[in-house]
């Protein structure tokens, strides 16, 4: 008797959630100068750091999924690989700290 392989989460399936984060971004910029009381002009710095910072996460994200699969799978072949494949996942964390980073220096110029 064959198996079903398990379904995992391909570039397709992805792809209909995207909808949902964008406008996700789009309202998070347009309401938090709202919520905060900084109503005049700050609506488009705003929005500029909720995609900089969304689409850095996001990024940050799939990537760590990726690399984190591919660094079980190596060190439970390799035991020796683990540090190798953590500097890996450092890197990709690395780039959520530079979204965020990035979206507070948008912030602090407005």
């Amino acid at each position: 008797m064959v198996e079903k392989p398990v379904r995992s989460l391909t570039l397709r399936s992805r792809k209909k959630h995207w909808p949902a984060l964008l406008s996700g971004l789009v309202i998070a910029g347009f309401t938090v100068p709202h919520v905060y009381g900084q109503t005049t002009g700050t609506s488009d710095t705003s929005l500029a750091a909720a995609v900089v910072a969304g689409l850095a996460f996001l990024g940050a994200g799939i990537g760590l999924g990726i690399a984190g699969a591919a660094a079980i799978g190596a060190v439970s072949e390799k035991p020796e690989m683990f540090s190798l494949s953590f500097v890996y996942i450092v890197f990709v964390e690395a780039i959520a700290v530079y979204g965020l980073v990035l979206a507070f220096l948008i912030l602090g110029r407005a």
